[in-house]
């Protein structure tokens, strides 16, 4: 059983914690597990950064990256955000994401033109939650726009009457507790949800269209998503109802004839909406010092 981290708290001895780290990286080199990257500084504009680990040692990690051809110089001293997983098969199969700070030391290139990334080897690896479903609590001044209409199997929506708007998120009627790149969840004042479907239930759907501020990496700053409730809780104090919504479908409006173009949502993961939560993830880790 792969246990390395037992403790929350950080060995004292750092020798320990390096020889952690070490068999950290060498069981997720055994693995060919993806190590994925997200720069503090919108470096270039491929969002999706995933790199093979080739080797490392005490100082340095030297990652491969497939997706880029070529790395500026420029590169060296920018700090990023590893993110990876290591898979443990005993007791029982599960995935056990971890992270860490570092600072890229050098850029290069293979013979196969594939970008070869140095970074500085970490002093602690912790346990965090896969990029992908990173929840988090959004400030609402990130959005221009956000409304909610009751779904249409028709896929239609009567664009002058939003049952919600982005200015019910600036009163107490209406709270958006957290998004991910799976779902959202809601907190709505009883009143207000029977505005918007006085048969709220889970299963119920909602039409959503977003419109962010820029977001560095992201191919996108608006979509069109498709969300079913999946949990549906009344406080018992407040009466306020707690909304956990699964994001089911996504689309684009297409230009020429200005209707909006829907496809599935694979893998319960949009990936651009994953960029959006780990900028905004990024920001509070700067202004908070939160990670």
């Amino acid at each position: 059983m792969l246990n390395l981290f037992r403790s929350k708290e950080k060995t004292a001895d750092p020798n320990a914690a390096r020889s952690q780290i070490m068999n950290l990286l060498d069981v997720a080199h055994s693995q060919r597990t993806k190590f994925h990257l997200v720069f503090d500084n919108e470096i270039t504009s491929v969002h999706n950064l995933s790199s093979s680990l080739l080797s490392f040692n005490s100082g340095v990690i030297k990652l491969e990256l497939t997706c880029l051809k070529q790395a500026s110089k420029r590169w060296i001293g920018e700090t990023l955000t590893c993110y990876f997983k290591i898979v443990e098969k005993a007791p029982k199969a599960r995935e056990i994401f971890h992270s860490f700070r570092s600072v890229v030391s050098d850029t290069g290139q293979n013979k196969q033109e594939s970008v070869l990334l140095t970074i500085k080897t970490p002093a602690f690896v912790g346990q965090d939650q896969r990029r992908k479903s990173l929840r988090i609590a959004p400030d609402m001044s990130s959005f221009v726009s956000l409304n909610f209409w009751p779904f249409s199997s028709s896929g239609s929506v009567d664009m002058s009457s939003p049952k919600l708007v982005l200015d019910d998120f600036k009163t107490l009627n209406v709270r958006l507790a957290n998004v991910s790149a799976g779902g959202i969840k809601l907190i709505v004042k009883h009143a207000k949800l029977q505005e918007l479907d006085s048969d709220f239930k889970k299963g119920t759907r909602l039409i959503i269209h977003a419109k962010i501020n820029g977001v560095p990496g992201s191919t996108m700053d608006e979509c069109w998503l498709i969300a079913k409730a999946v949990m549906v809780q009344e406080d018992f104090v407040t009466k306020d109802v707690h909304i956990g919504m699964e994001f089911i479908g996504v689309g684009k409006t297409d230009p020429e004839t200005r209707k909006v173009i829907w496809r599935k949502v694979v893998d319960n993961v949009i990936e651009d909406v994953a960029t959006w939560t780990h900028h905004w993830h990024l920001d509070l880790y700067r202004e908070k010092g939160i990670c």
